[in-house]
């Protein structure tokens, strides 16, 4: 979690978790800090932005998660997942594999080629946890 944390100091971060056989608690989720009852079941099937983090005013610390279900779901689109649990993956494995693209180059000249003609930048993807 705390590598997850480091990322959200920067910039939004995909995170995979797991809904399996809690889907349906997912589906019905309309608020507050997600239950971290709803553990982890193998395999992670869900692919989430997390774009922050804080703490209630009870002191439950939370991830705030964007999901694709649209506005209509959740905390208009986006979940609180229960942060700092005793379970190194995090709530639903949300520490599992966290990951953000990472800019390597400069950006081309205006006169430049075009991206994928030879000489052209490439992007490149790295794991938040590198």
């Amino acid at each position: 979690e705390t590598a997850l944390a480091q990322a959200l100091a920067h910039t939004p971060t995909n995170v995979a978790m797991c809904c399996g056989e809690f889907i349906d608690a997912w589906h019905l989720y309309t608020g507050g800090i997600f239950d971290e009852k709803a553990h982890c079941t193998e395999p992670i099937d869900h692919a989430l932005l997390a774009v922050g983090y804080g703490t209630d005013p009870d002191g439950t610390q939370f991830w705030k998660i964007k999901n694709s279900w649209g506005a209509h779901w959740g905390e208009e689109g986006y979940m609180r997942v229960k942060r700092n649990i005793a379970d190194p993956k995090g709530s639903n494995a949300v520490a599992l594999l966290p990951g953000f693209a990472v800019k390597l180059t400069d950006n081309p000249r205006p006169d430049a080629a075009i991206v994928g003609r030879k000489g052209a930048a490439t992007p490149f993807l790295r794991a938040a946890s590198e």
